[in-house]
């Protein structure tokens, strides 16, 4: 009997922006585009279907490249936490001052008391 063999972590970029350089981000996984370049918001149907095409192949332990549109990032973090049934979504994200990502692990099934 052979256990399915677990493959690298993805980094799930996003909005992909040739101007920027994310090579750094692959010290976490292999790289992975969702959107490339501008994003017609005006079909938001579209948006959705893309990411979830885009997407499909997500697995624990990916992680999320929070860069370009909010409203994309809002919508693949949405996504993410469809295809991933723990609920937990870990973001990558560029630390200015450090000059390096950070990771921010969120656990969305957490009990937590109310604010």
């Amino acid at each position: 009997m052979t256990q399915k063999q677990q493959r690298p972590p993805v980094v799930w970029i996003v909005q992909n922006d040739i101007r920027k350089d994310f090579a750094p981000a692959e010290a976490y996984g292999t790289l992975a585009e969702i959107f490339y370049g501008t994003s017609d918001v005006a079909e938001p149907d579209k948006l959705v279907e893309h990411a979830r095409r885009s997407m499909r192949n997500w697995e624990p332990g990916d992680y999320l490249l929070m860069v370009g549109d909010p409203s994309l990032c809002a919508l693949c973090l949405a996504i993410a936490l469809e295809f991933d049934p723990t609920g937990r979504v870990t973001l990558l994200r560029w630390d200015r001052i450090k000059r390096a990502y950070s990771v921010l692990p969120l656990d969305f099934n957490a009990s937590s008391a109310p604010l």
